[in-house]
């Protein structure tokens, strides 16, 4: 497992998909001296502006962008000890999050 990030780093990912009103996605990877490793992360809008992002990853900023038109990253969800490598940053960088 890498170590976790404090800083905003950007690592290799695609675009940011959207799947329906409200709902973006992106694919990344974690890179790791026995290969890469493929990673998700979820947006999904919320009433009053906000959203709810599932396994962050740090993104462009043309793409952080995009999530911040959708809403303001209001909850940050960490489903297991594996999706922890950039919750510091996010902390960071939005510390009005739940």
């Amino acid at each position: 497992m890498p170590r976790f990030n404090s800083e905003w780093k950007v690592g290799p990912h695609g675009r940011l998909r959207k799947l329906d009103e409200g709902l973006l996605t992106v694919a990344g990877e974690i890179r790791m001296p026995l290969g890469n490793f493929p990673r998700r992360m979820t947006v999904v809008g919320l009433a009053g502006q906000r959203t709810a992002i599932w396994s962050v990853i740090p993104l462009a900023e043309p793409q952080m962008q995009e999530i911040e038109a959708l809403g303001a990253p209001s909850f940050l969800i960490v489903p297991g000890p594996g999706h922890r490598l950039d919750i510091r940053a996010w902390k960071a960088r939005y510390p009005q999050r739940k």
